[in-house]
């Protein structure tokens, strides 16, 4: 067991396993067919389910980690948001989903339901500003971008917000431009969302895992 834990603390090990990762997440579409590629990565998938996990991972680390509770607390609460969106609760009480602007300016929804909705809309904003200040406090002003757990923050950071461009695109495409992707590249696009968004909380439950120290300069 001591061994297994030394073998994915070491950065190098766990760098080769994201990169073999990613080079799964290229050849299936190639190895599976395309119901099972589509299946793999649909929302009663394994990497939905393993997405939903991690996430629920990282709040607990932060649930149980020594930062101060404005630290803690809000961080542990929006990764457990990011699971809960995961897992589409975020549209499971409310006609279409609560993050939508046409939801409350389109929809025929109940005005208390909207309120409500829209209440824990921008808490969840709320704490996803806080948490990119934090992010950017401590890579910009404390110079966290110099340390291994900035630069593999960096990386999650990128991974979010690529796996946001590839969720929009093909949709963005076909409404705006009326351009259809081919069925291969729009899977692929599908992989690469999915399976970066379960890479993402990985990263960061390695991160919160391995690298206290340089984390300490969040508080």
């Amino acid at each position: 067991m001591n061994q297994f834990h030394l073998i994915f603390k070491n950065e190098r090990n766990f760098l080769l396993l994201s990169v073999a990762y990613t080079v799964f997440l290229l050849v299936m579409p190639i190895l599976f067919s395309f119901a099972s590629a589509n299946w793999i990565i649909s929302e009663q998938g394994p990497i939905e389910r393993l997405s939903i996990l991690a996430w629920l991972v990282v709040s607990a680390q932060f649930v149980f980690s020594g930062f101060r509770p404005q630290v803690k607390w809000p961080m542990a609460l929006l990764f457990a948001a990011f699971a809960a969106r995961e897992a589409d609760l975020h549209k499971a009480f409310t006609t279409t989903g609560m993050m939508k602007i046409t939801y409350y300016t389109r929809s025929a929804a109940p005005m208390s339901e909207k309120i409500i909705a829209g209440s824990v809309a921008l808490v969840f904003i709320g704490l996803l500003l806080y948490g990119a200040w934090l992010f950017l406090r401590f890579e910009i002003f404390r110079s966290g971008w110099r340390s291994h757990a900035g630069r593999w923050l960096i990386l999650a950071g990128s991974l979010f917000f690529i796996c946001k461009f590839l969720d929009r695109l093909p949709n963005v495409l076909l409404v705006e431009h009326g351009i259809a992707l081919p069925p291969m590249v729009d899977l692929y696009c599908s992989v690469f969302e999915e399976g970066w968004e379960l890479l993402t909380p990985v990263i960061l439950a390695w991160v919160a895992w391995t690298q206290k120290e340089p984390l300490a300069a969040l508080e």
